[in-house]
């Protein structure tokens, strides 16, 4: 997990009339970090553990921000619009890493954080 994380949000209410905008604004920013300070390997032919830095089960992933934006529209009482952009500047972040071994196992994966994402959401609230 990464040592440092940071996120700031900022929203600002702009009414218009009987309705009103919803200016959302956030960033978030994490560290890099190790995944698991360990660079043992089991080797199965003597039984042991031993050192071996090439199948190291850890790995280094960098930090990265992430940065959201939206616009809301309160049309009523219940129904709301909003617009939004998640991952603003289209970063591709390394979260997390799978590490096999095997040559023949081709199963290792990469997770990365979403793309830049934008859509419209209609909120209708019950009352």
């Amino acid at each position: 997990m990464s040592r440092n994380q940071l996120t700031a949000a900022l929203d600002v209410l702009q009414p218009l009339g009987p309705r009103a905008l919803t200016w959302h604004l956030d960033a978030s920013y994490r560290d890099g970090f190790t995944t698991n300070v360990n660079d043992l390997a089991c080797n199965l032919s003597q039984g042991q553990i031993v050192e071996d830095a090439r199948r190291a089960n850890y790995r280094v992933l960098r930090g990265f921000a992430l940065i959201n934006a939206s616009v809301s529209l309160q049309t009523s009482g219940a129904l709301r619009l909003r617009q939004f952009i998640n991952n603003l500047t289209d970063q591709a972040s390394l979260t997390a890493r799978t590490i096999r071994y095997n040559a023949a196992d081709h199963s290792n994966f990469v997770y990365l954080s979403r793309p830049r994402t934008a859509g419209l959401a209609v909120i209708y609230s019950f009352q």
